[in-house]
């Protein structure tokens, strides 16, 4: 059976598809095209190492009073010196993710409201208050930045069918049995 699916997608191999056909394809599969949602932020780092956990969380509702009275929109130099960057443009939740670790602050930055600093939120490293600057929210891909996937799926999906239809024919054929 495997020596077969393997010659079959050899000899299965799909036709160079038209502008049409990928439009077609795009339109019928968007949702498997989305950008995702991307956020613009600062952030100010509290220590717990340096001040201890309630300390650092202190420290930071002390600051977000503070930002909340000047309506700063940055603040770097107030906190503690934090292992990445303050400022982050157009990341991914995933993204976040990736440099906080997951929990609180991963979790709540999405529901954030822009303009405004967060109360402090725990991240795998410590305090952090967030300024939201902006989100891009989820949005489907335009064609033209899909076109290369979009030509490697349709093709994929081409020779899926292609090799279904080969062994339903080959089940109608022959009996094939398991082990």
């Amino acid at each position: 059976m495997q020596k077969y699916e393997f010659l079959q997608q050899d000899l299965g191999i799909a036709h160079e598809p038209s502008e049409t056909e990928l439009r077609a394809f795009f339109h019928a599969h968007e949702a498997q095209y989305q950008v995702p949602a991307k956020l613009s932020f600062t952030q100010v780092y509290f220590s717990p190492d340096a001040r201890g956990e309630e300390g650092a969380r202190r420290a930071a509702l002390q600051l977000r009073a503070q930002l909340a009275v000047s309506h700063a929109t940055r603040a770097a130099a107030q906190g503690d010196p934090f292992p990445g960057p303050t400022d982050y443009a157009g990341v991914t939740l995933p993204d976040v993710a990736r440099v906080f670790g997951s929990g609180n602050l991963s979790d709540e930055i999405q529901k954030l409201p822009p303009g405004e600093w967060s109360a402090p939120l725990r991240s795998g490293l410590g305090w952090h208050l967030i300024y939201l600057d902006g989100v891009q929210p989820t949005r489907v891909a335009t064609f033209e930045e899909v076109s290369a996937a979009l030509r490697r799926d349709y093709l994929e999906a081409e020779r899926s069918q292609h090799n279904a239809e080969a062994f339903a024919k080959l089940e109608r054929k022959f009996t094939i049995v398991r082990e």
